[in-house]
């Protein structure tokens, strides 16, 4: 699935070769900092197995921002996204490249008739909270996890 925009300025595709996932590395690292290239294919892979999709935001054939999510259905929310990951190259935030995909992933959700657009979002990111909210998002409960 690739969406170009009218005037060409950009493109929009769920990527699945190991180049084009290969591509998604140094923008998705920004967000993760643990991640290592030499096992990065192979863990996303196995995500995708499970549902998860992989989609880009690229300009001139430069991949701008990056989103992991996949569709979901539980007994609270019934059918919906899950945002994995949606991350914009550092040096190209605040640029609408992070807007325009989270627009694409809200009309993906809504294509697939799913009910919300769901995500976590660590409690330091202060930047990304800020725009999550002006997206409409709200911020719906605590996520607690616990280290084994």
């Amino acid at each position: 699935m690739t969406e170009t925009s009218e005037d060409t300025s950009y493109r929009i595709k769920v990527v699945e070769s190991d180049k084009e996932i290969l591509s998604t590395f140094t923008v998705m690292k920004s967000l993760r900092e643990n991640l290592k290239r030499k096992n990065y294919i192979t863990s996303l892979r196995e995500q995708q197995k499970e549902g998860f999709k992989i989609v880009i935001l690229a300009a001139k054939d430069k991949v701008k921002a990056v989103s992991g999510f996949r569709i979901l259905n539980n007994l609270n929310r019934g059918k919906f996204l899950y945002v994995d990951d949606l991350v914009t190259k550092p040096e190209d935030r605040s640029k609408g490249y992070g807007s325009i995909l989270f627009d694409w992933l809200k009309k993906y959700a809504n294509d697939n008739d799913c009910n919300q657009v769901v995500l976590d979002s660590g409690v330091q990111r202060f930047g990304a909270h800020k725009f999550y909210l002006e997206k409409g998002m709200k911020i719906v409960g605590h996520h607690f996890s616990m280290d084994l």
